[in-house]
């Protein structure tokens, strides 16, 4: 590998240098940035014809002398307050912190390159001085054009990050654009720069418009920027915290028998539940993986028994990702109504509506030997829960698990409004199975989770960023 780039490259390296602030840019020693952006949630909205919109409220520094660096955000969906997240890379380790819980972690896999969670790809300046350091592995891809303005493009792919492509105005020497890969689905993300400002002899965007697959995914409010200052409080583990409690490993696939013909499959965190009717088996439970776990299934029953029906949980991306793989065995899917154009897209292949048993606030199934119920929440308009009567045994997805070893759920707001819809509808509830866990709760459990008080979330103690 060439220890520097070529001549194009470098000379537009350089271009892009001088714009951002050049040998002040190459000497800077820590950055922060405090940004609030909105996330708009296709694929994760609370309806399938809606795109729900997320505020965050986020921190971000990086070190680049010590080679540190951290993310800090507040924002989210969940019903008992804000989402808090925290973790850093202190130059050595990598940290996962729950001020909630007042707990701290080491994260052995967490290094400089991802310890923000892609925060700083947001920040053209950003990109700028990561394109400085890796050089040698840039390349120069021609030329575009921007909102009429010609444009010289570089990829470059730093070791631990995604391939970056900047499109550098010919002009100004400031980036008006970047792309990257979405791993998900071979598309790409395209974020999009503008509004520059001055600032201590620095230029940076103001503004980042973010795009996935061509729609909109997320875009900036407000943006501030600190220069050379003391970041070390956003890598400060308070004396008091203690480690989480210790949580299972389910690398493995696993076939859990729950009752009699009742199975629980699955491994990391995607899991359905298996319910064998006699001459076929019923699922609930359509994550990546689902033809996976139906063959674990039928290998542990020594069994050729096909899938005839799949229930569909809910209609988020995820949640409808493995559904593909199993819509060319002549499934049936039992689906809220609200939700069949969705499964349609996501089954890639052609679904005519007798493919389809629309499901009812309360139906049953298989003369009766499962039961499915359609609970609203702060989820989803619709989320069908899978009730086995014969066991007492409930199926959710996305509604209440944990990966701890031992213990309920914290109480929360979320947990009662869970607990109150199922006994809505009168259902005698003992155990519960999740999608996203193998680990099978108790209704002590749930009685202990959506039991108040209920601890609300606020911004930490000397988060100063996200006070207001």
């Amino acid at each position: 590998m060439p220890a520097f780039a070529g001549d194009r490259e470098e000379a537009l390296i350089e271009k892009a240098i001088a714009a951002y602030g050049g040998e002040a840019l190459l000497n800077l020693q820590t950055l922060r940035v405090n940004d609030t952006y909105k996330s708009f949630r296709r694929g994760q909205s609370r309806s399938p014809s809606e795109t729900d919109q997320v505020t965050y409220v986020t921190s971000t520094t990086i070190d680049y002398g010590k080679r540190r660096k951290s993310a800090q955000s507040i924002g989210g969906v969940y019903v008992q307050g804000l989402y808090v997240q925290h973790s850093f890379y202190d130059g050595a380790t990598g940290y996962q912190l729950h001020h909630s819980a007042k707990t701290a972690a080491e994260r052995p896999r967490l290094g400089f390159s991802r310890a923000d969670r892609g925060l700083s790809w947001r920040l053209d300046i950003a990109l700028v001085k990561l394109l400085s350091e890796a050089r040698a592995d840039s390349s120069y891809k021609g030329t575009g054009v921007h909102r009429g303005k010609p444009q010289q493009l570089i990829s470059f792919h730093p070791e631990g990050y995604p391939e970056f492509t900047l499109h550098i105005d010919e002009d100004t020497g400031l980036v008006s654009k970047m792309t990257r890969p979405d791993a998900e689905n071979g598309g790409q993300y395209v974020y999009v720069f503008s509004d520059y400002q001055k600032q201590d002899g620095f230029t940076f965007a103001a503004d980042t418009y973010v795009m996935r697959r061509g729609k909109p995914d997320s875009l900036t409010a407000t943006r501030t920027l600190d220069f050379n200052i003391d970041i070390d409080a956003a890598y400060a583990v308070p004396a008091t915290y203690g480690t989480p409690p210790k949580t299972l490993d389910f690398a493995e696939m696993s076939v859990q028998k729950l009752a009699d013909n009742v199975y629980h499959v699955g491994q990391g965190g995607a899991f359905s539940i298996f319910i064998d009717a006699g001459d076929y088996l019923i699922a609930s439970g359509g994550y990546h993986g689902l033809k996976d776990r139906l063959d674990a299934v039928q290998a542990s029953l020594g069994t050729t028994k096909p899938l005839r029906y799949q229930i569909v949980t809910h209609h988020h991306d995820d949640h409808i990702g493995g559904l593909r793989e199993v819509a060319d065995l002549g499934v049936t899917f039992i689906v809220a109504e609200d939700h069949v154009e969705a499964v349609r897209a996501a089954a890639h292949t052609e679904l005519p509506d007798e493919r389809f048993l629309i499901a009812g606030e309360n139906n049953r199934y298989a003369n009766g030997l499962v039961q499915v119920v359609d609970i609203a929440s702060w989820h989803a308009d619709h989320n069908l829960v899978t009730y086995i009567p014969g066991a007492k045994i409930v199926f959710s997805a996305d509604h209440f698990f944990t990966f701890k070893e031992t213990g309920a759920p914290d109480p929360a707001e979320m947990y009662a409004q869970f607990r109150t819809a199922l006994e809505g509808y009168g259902l005698d509830t003992q155990h519960f199975a999740a999608a996203h866990s193998g680990r099978i709760l108790s209704r002590e459990d749930l009685i202990h989770a959506s039991t108040g008080p209920f601890k609300e979330l606020a911004c930490p103690e000397g988060w100063d960023f996200c006070q207001n």
